[in-house]
């Protein structure tokens, strides 16, 4: 798990969609009930008790890995920066909240109620498009380009943030019809390529038929629901992954 998202969002342009077949897939709207900021330095835990183990970042691999810790700090530790959180239900004095993968709580005396920003309405981002008619109103695609591959995320605009239900690792490596193999992993003719020969999001974007391939698939596609955030009077943009509800 990488500290930051990093992530490029597209959306489906004005392309002809009239009479495919395909309906859109059921997004369902964040769960949380509450969103709250979290004072700088305050650790979160496994468990809603001051003793359980805290959440941390191990640095000491390739790659930054989110684990629970006891006792005193290992080498490679760093502590989690969580700034804002989602949360799921209040159990006395704390809040069961979600950072990332990991259910945590967190002592509510060190937390500050916040409110969501619509992501779409300020212009976050320059990438940040949703469809604004048709079939496919709302729907949305983002690719992540990561070492060795790229990301492709599929989802929705809903209330304010992009909630990704999809995803499947993706290239552009060959000639011919878009597929998906039997791992799951979507191949894209290389006219969908950018000049670095990754998928390009504009391109695929502006093909009727590439969208409706992906609609056609994503029954096929690890679900996985991620949920993409702002908050008011904060530039950042934040994200939470969640196990099926």
């Amino acid at each position: 798990m990488i500290k930051k998202f990093a992530f490029i969002v597209a959306v489906f342009a004005a392309v002809a969609l009239k009479g495919m077949a395909q309906e859109p897939f059921a997004v369902k709207p964040a769960p949380f009930k509450k969103y709250v900021r979290v004072e700088k330095g305050v650790q979160l835990h496994q468990k809603p008790s001051a003793q359980s183990a805290r959440l941390a970042w191990d640095d000491s691999e390739e790659s930054s890995l989110l684990t629970w810790r006891k006792g005193k700090s290992r080498p490679g530790e760093m502590p989690v920066d969580a700034q804002v959180l989602p949360v799921w239900q209040e159990q006395g004095e704390w809040y069961k909240a979600q950072y990332y993968e990991k259910t945590v709580f967190v002592m509510k005396k060190y937390c500050t109620d916040v409110q969501l920003r619509p992501l779409k309405d300020l212009g976050d981002y320059q990438v940040v498009r949703v469809i604004p008619s048709g079939k496919y109103k709302d729907y949305c695609l983002s690719l992540t380009y990561i070492s060795g591959g790229c990301q492709l995320l599929l989802g929705k605009y809903v209330d304010g943030m992009f909630v990704f239900e999809y995803t499947a690792e993706c290239n552009a490596s060959h000639q011919g019809s878009n597929y998906m193999d039997a791992e799951g992993v979507v191949y894209f003719n290389m006219e969908l390529a950018d000049e670095d020969g990754d998928p390009s999001a504009d391109k695929i974007i502006n093909d009727a038929k590439t969208i409706a391939f992906l609609m056609s698939n994503v029954d096929n596609m690890p679900h996985h629901p991620l949920y993409v955030f702002g908050i008011e009077g904060d530039d950042h943009v934040y994200s939470s992954y969640v196990e099926e509800f």
